[in-house]
């Protein structure tokens, strides 16, 4: 490890929690994928990780509108579909109920 140290301007080293490590392991792989000269300069790379979302986006229900879960619950319950579906749509609900579990009414 000292002679690596040897080898770099500067060393940091800082404590990333647990639930980061998909970004570590993001880096790790892209790292790999680069070719590196051996007596290249690199840049750091200083990544910030925010607390909120840069953005918003607000969605209204619209009146009457069931939420899309409700047919496959119905289908998992009674294996009864919409009268209006027709056989794509009645494959589609099989195919999405085969995905889930009901809990109660907790799909």
């Amino acid at each position: 490890m000292e002679d690596l140290n040897r080898r770099f301007k500067s060393v940091e080293f800082r404590y990333i929690p647990r639930f980061h490590n998909e970004l570590a392991d993001a880096l790790a792989t892209l790292a790999l994928m680069l070719p590196y000269p051996n007596n290249a300069h690199i840049d750091p790379l200083e990544i910030q990780i925010r607390e909120m979302c840069g953005y918003y986006i607000i969605v209204e229900a619209e009146p009457n509108v069931q939420p899309w879960q409700q047919d496959i619950k119905r289908f998992m319950k009674t294996k009864e579909y919409p009268e209006q579906a027709s056989g794509d749509q009645k494959r589609t609900i099989r195919r999405l109920a085969s995905g889930f579990f009901l809990s109660g009414e907790v799909l």
